[in-house]
Parts: structure tokens; C-alpha cells; sequence
């Protein structure tokens, strides 16, 4: 792709936007790991220097006959498999599809703003439906 001045001028605004950002990113990774029980944190740390020990490895694999490769390979699906199994939820699915809404009467923080609006104006429409019916029928 061509390097036009517009595109390396949006470039350079992104990463003055990066720096910008970064200390608030920061200040609210630090708020999440401060909330975040210590047994979580451990299990993390031991997680990713796991990861590091199997990146060694696997950089070595070269050297090792195909079966112990195959092998290798076996186990680390099968942990993925048991790590998706064993994936759980803390809560269900509190939130009203028809009305995409949580029990409390919010929308969901993930729900778009387009969306939200067009489930109000979906919903105003409705009770208006529902209001011209009952004055039809008195």
C-alpha cells in the first residue's frame, strides 16, 4: 500500500493518541489487578511462566524425534480442551432479550448506543400500539 501523507499523518496522530491514553490505561489495569483476588494473580504468574517454559521448549523442538513432537502436540490440546470445559460464568444471562435490558433497568455497558436507541424508539412505538388499541376499545 502507498505511503500517502494522509495516511502517515493518521499514523502519527494514533500514536500521540497512545501516549495520551496510556497513563489512563494504566491507572485502570492497576485498578482491575488491585480488585482481583490474590489466588487469581498467582495462578496468572504461574500461567504465563508456564507459557514462557512450553515457548522454550517449543524452540528446541526441532531437535526432538517426530513422536515426542506428536505427543506434545496431543497434550497441549487436550489442556485447551479441559481449560474451555472447565470455563465457568459467575452469573446467567440476566438480561431480557425483548428488551434488551438487565434486571435493573439498564442497558448493558457492551450494547451499542445505535442499539440502545433503536430498542427505545422499538419500544415507544410499541406502547404507543398498545395506547391507540386501549382507547379503540373503551
Amino acid at each position: 500500500m502507498a505511503k500517502s501523507i494522509r495516511s502517515k499523518f493518521k499514523r502519527k496522530m494514533r500514536a500521540i493518541k497512545r501516549k495520551r491514553i496510556e497513563p489512563r490505561e494504566l491507572k485502570r489495569l492497576e485498578a482491575t489487578v488491585a480488585r482481583l483476588p490474590a489466588e487469581t494473580i498467582a495462578e496468572a504468574v504461574m500461567e504465563t511462566e508456564e507459557r514462557q517454559k512450553e515457548a522454550i521448549e517449543s524452540a528446541t523442538v526441532a531437535r526432538l524425534p517426530a513422536e515426542t513432537i506428536a505427543e506434545a502436540v496431543m497434550e497441549t490440546e487436550e489442556r485447551q480442551k479441559e481449560a474451555i470445559e472447565s470455563m465457568e460464568t459467575d452469573t446467567k444471562g440476566s438480561i431480557n432479550l425483548k428488551t434488551m435490558k438487565k434486571a435493573d433497568g439498564t442497558f448493558p455497558s457492551w450494547l451499542s448506543q445505535r442499539k440502545v436507541k433503536q430498542v427505545k424508539k422499538k419500544q415507544k412505538m410499541i406502547l404507543k400500539a398498545k395506547k391507540k388499541k386501549a382507547k379503540r376499545n373503551r
